[in-house]
């Protein structure tokens, strides 16, 4: 365990627990459950956790840590007051003073509204994991304290500039260190840490940042009104240092849109298909490339171009989507296979709202009337864009002679012009 090999630790402690299971203690079960963790068995550790650290009974110390922190990891925006009270629970039995507990009861008292108790805790967490200091100045704007907000990143960027000093190869800090200086809007500040780090080395954690951090200068001068030539040439740093961020490309196809610059969309065009020239093929710079030339209605190079990008990346939801609406949409359309990859699509992400609809859409292609009203009122929960999907509604319920249903979408469709 302590080289971090947890098949080799499964394989003997596997054979422990199977001889001498009568001797085992709560601390081996506790390891046991660590590697189980670690080899791809999270169902059996988590039930060995809650064997080892029950609610409302006082357990194993060190299970009630780990289970503190899991919990407050996922609780998210959670409301749920049995959820709150299975964390508190966990959190006042693990005897442990850690930071990352500091930080666990932090989230609990931010899930009850009470930021002034989340503060206290993440003051506490930040003496020994400087990161919480971001934590910390994020609550004091939200408590409308804008001088402790700036007194605590100046006291990050202080920490930090140490951290990186001590040891400059480590590239968790000083993506920190930059991230503190984009917040005290010192961007040439924040360029210069993050190059210096890839003169060093060329670590991919770095190299993401600071593409990420090309696509930041990207957004700001988009904001700004900054000329095509500015914006084009962040995101172009942006996609050298990174082949295969996908905001880049987000950002690029967003450059796009609503731009009749003949000139400029070329210069695009150009810079993506360099991308797919490379030494790294890129799904990414496929999928972005169909994007752009569906909207100059090259439909069948944007196909080409999408089934490319299917190739190297077959489990891409978005890429799935798009083929399946592509295929479906096309004079002479090949549903099947649509329906097959939007079935994909909703199986791995069932949520999404505009995936449904390309679900729902080829259903209603293929004649699948009920069917596809089901699909279409299920995505209505969640897309923005409503008014196609009551369009789509209308039709259907008049296909099937629901007439008064289908005048009531029709009518919610004029609602949104």
């Amino acid at each position: 365990m302590s080289a971090q090999n947890f098949e080799a630790a499964k394989t003997y402690f596997g054979r422990i627990i199977s001889v001498d299971s009568n001797e085992i203690q709560d601390s081996d079960l506790y390891h046991w459950a660590i590697i189980l963790a670690q080899t791809g068995e999270p169902t059996r550790a988590a039930a060995i956790l809650e064997k080892l650290a029950p609610f409302e009974k006082v357990g194993y110390h060190r299970a009630h840590r780990l289970r503190a922190i899991n919990i407050a990891r996922s609780l998210g925006q959670s409301d749920d007051p049995l959820v709150l009270r299975k964390l508190r629970w966990h959190l006042e039995n693990s005897r442990d003073q850690s930071a990352e507990i500091s930080q666990s009861w932090a989230v609990y008292y931010m899930a009850l509204e009470q930021p002034e108790n989340a503060l206290v805790w993440l003051q506490k967490a930040a003496g020994e994991n400087p990161a919480n200091l971001i934590d910390v100045a994020r609550i004091y704007r939200q408590l409308g304290n804008p001088a402790a907000e700036q007194r605590t990143v100046s006291l990050a960027e202080e920490k930090f500039r140490q951290l990186v000093d001590k040891d400059p190869l480590n590239p968790g800090n000083r993506i920190s260190l930059a991230n503190i200086l984009v917040q005290l809007k010192k961007l040439d500040d924040a360029e210069a840490v993050l190059q210096t780090g890839l003169k060093i080395q060329a670590d991919p954690q770095l190299l993401q940042a600071t593409a990420d951090y090309y696509v930041m200068r990207h957004d700001l001068a988009r904001r700004e009104h900054a000329d095509f030539a500015t914006q084009f040439e962040f995101l172009h740093t942006a996609m050298n240092l990174d082949v295969n961020y996908p905001l880049t490309y987000q950002r690029f196809v967003d450059l796009c849109q609503d731009n009749d610059n003949k000139e400029e969309l070329a210069k695009i065009k150009t810079a993506i298909m360099h991308a797919l020239t490379g030494h790294r093929p890129s799904a990414l710079a496929h999928f972005a490339l169909s994007n752009v030339l569906w909207m100059e209605g090259e439909n069948e190079q944007a196909e080409w171009h999408l089934e490319q990008a299917y190739n190297l990346e077959p489990d891409f939801v978005v890429v799935l989507n798009n083929l399946a609406w592509t295929l479906a949409s096309k004079p002479e359309p090949d549903l099947d296979r649509a329906l097959a990859l939007a079935t994909k699509v909703i199986e791995r992400a069932p949520d999404d709202g505009r995936f449904r609809d390309t679900y729902a859409t080829v259903l209603m292609k293929q004649k699948k009337y009920q069917q596809a009203i089901a699909e279409f009122e299920k995505a209505l929960l969640t897309i923005t864009n409503k008014k196609p999907l009551h369009e789509k509604l209308a039709f259907l319920y008049e296909q099937l002679g629901q007439h008064e249903l289908a005048n009531l979408h029709a009518q919610q469709a004029g609602d949104f012009q």
